[in-house]
């Protein structure tokens, strides 16, 4: 990943640390990335952010889940709009990994009772990202666009 350029949407999860890490320079927002020279990197990936709250419904997340399942469809539809100009866009759907936005929810007794009920009985961990993430923005990737990848070791089955 060494001097590609990645754009991150909903990544204040930590996904673009993971760029940084392989040495990719991180744009957050489209614009940005138009700006830091899109075009002039060669490789055109897009991966943007959803979550399985996209595909389940839950108690209290209406709109987070609502708005998850947008970017499930906003990312098959810029896909299309453009697939032309040699860009690729993928959406990859976590399932829950212990955040900042989660707090302490998980170690309360109804977070571990959600826990209990996943079929393998686990979180994911934020690294269980790490590959897909690569995938999608390498040229491994290069006719892989307008996918959803759901990245949740069960958790929705």
């Amino acid at each position: 990943m060494a001097g590609r350029l990645a754009l991150i949407t909903g990544a204040s999860s930590g996904f673009g640390a993971l760029f940084v890490r392989e040495g990719a320079k991180v744009a957050i927002g489209a614009r940005r990335m138009i700006a830091a020279g899109f075009k002039a990197h060669g490789r055109r990936r897009v991966v943007l952010a959803g979550s399985i709250t996209a595909e389940i419904t839950g108690q209290g997340d209406a709109a987070y889940a609502a708005t998850k399942a947008g970017v499930a469809h906003l990312g098959r539809q810029f896909a299309r709009e453009w697939v032309r100009a040699g860009v690729n866009v993928n959406v990859i759907q976590p399932g829950y990994i212990r955040t900042e936005i989660d707090g302490d929810w998980f170690d309360s007794e109804h977070g571990k009772a959600q826990i209990a009920a996943f079929h393998r009985k686990r979180m994911c961990p934020i690294d269980a990202l790490d590959a897909p993430l690569l995938l999608l923005a390498s040229d491994m990737s290069a006719h892989i666009t307008g996918s959803v990848l759901t990245v949740d070791d069960g958790q929705v089955l």
